[in-house]
């Protein structure tokens, strides 16, 4: 079935509040040395062009509308039917919105966070309510970076929220390049159309959400230390584990990652690298001591939440 596409945003850019539309200029060369101008235009858009109907993000039920909204603005004339046959989406940011209780909101956040895989690879962070959850490659290279947040979008807009999003969680997946929808999405090499996108029957949520988090709902164990070995030093660097409401979080960890850089390698003599990839597993012990309780939703739960997608009520 393909859904999660269908509730995306086409080349969204997460930090976009209004739209961009760009026109760039290419120039080649052809026969006979002559040259020739090859106008190509870029839309980078969200649903807020869709005005008083951007609750309803981007669908295929609206695309044209869309279209339409721009071309009506008199920046640039182009045909919208040739930009949905032959447009190349480049840029993709796929969105859900959902209505939930705080709770179970509350649910969902206990269990990312008890159950992360590979914390040298993946981190997490609270967001507005949720969190944000990133997988980084090799080196931290940018190219092979991931995302998936989930977050409050009424705490997000502040006092400025509308009615509408009271109690309304969005998930949003990241994908800036063509690689990353290809392979989120599911599709082959070549052009990737609007149509391609849409169709999809990828669930881009739940398959990013299981590469990070162990559905199964057992804890893994801390990369690069035993608990006991993380807790030591978080004690040595001011942590008190019978008084942690006392205690300031971002103090003990600054005093254990200039530990962490200053450390030296007992095989090279050098000073360690990477100290905020080896700080993970401190950071980690510290969120899971803030949960009063271990998460209460199963597997199937978190499975239905991520595989369910209508629109809110």
């Amino acid at each position: 079935m393909a859904h999660t596409p269908s509730k995306g945003v086409w080349r969204y850019r997460h930090d976009d509040i209004n739209l961009t539309i760009t026109l760039r200029e290419k120039t080649s060369i052809i026969q006979q040395s002559r040259r020739k101008l090859d106008k190509s235009i870029a839309f980078e858009f969200t649903s807020k062009i869709l005005g008083e109907r951007m609750t309803e993000l981007i669908t295929t039920d609206n695309i044209c509308d869309c279209l339409y909204n721009i071309q009506r603005m008199n920046i640039v004339q182009f045909d919208v039917d040739e930009v949905l046959e032959k447009g190349d989406v480049v840029l993709l940011h796929i969105t859900q919105d959902k209505r939930i209780t705080t709770e179970f909101a509350n649910d969902i956040n206990a269990f990312t966070s008890w159950n992360l895989h590979n914390h040298q690879k993946v981190t997490l962070e609270r967001y507005y309510g949720g969190f944000a959850l990133d997988k980084h490659g090799k080196f931290n290279d940018y190219r092979t970076h991931q995302r998936i947040t989930f977050y409050s979008k009424e705490l997000e807009l502040g006092s400025s929220s509308p009615l509408y999003f009271h109690g309304i969680y969005r998930i949003e997946r990241e994908l800036d390049s063509k690689e990353k929808i290809r392979k989120a999405l599911h599709l082959g090499t070549g052009q990737i159309k609007v149509d391609d996108v849409f169709r999809s029957n990828s669930n881009a949520f739940l398959d990013f959400y299981s590469e990070c988090v162990n559905l199964d709902g057992i804890p893994m164990p801390l990369t690069g230390g035993t608990e006991d070995r993380v807790r030591m030093k978080l004690v040595e660097c001011g942590f008190d584990p019978k008084h942690p409401d006392r205690c300031d979080d971002s103090k003990v960890l600054a005093k254990v990652e200039h530990w962490l850089r200053h450390r030296k390698n007992p095989r090279t003599g050098k000073k360690m690298v990477y100290a905020a990839r080896l700080l993970r597993p401190y950071q980690q012990y510290l969120q899971r001591l803030r949960l009063k309780d271990a998460p209460t939703i199963t597997r199937e739960d978190i499975v239905e939440f991520f595989d369910t997608f209508d629109y809110p009520p």
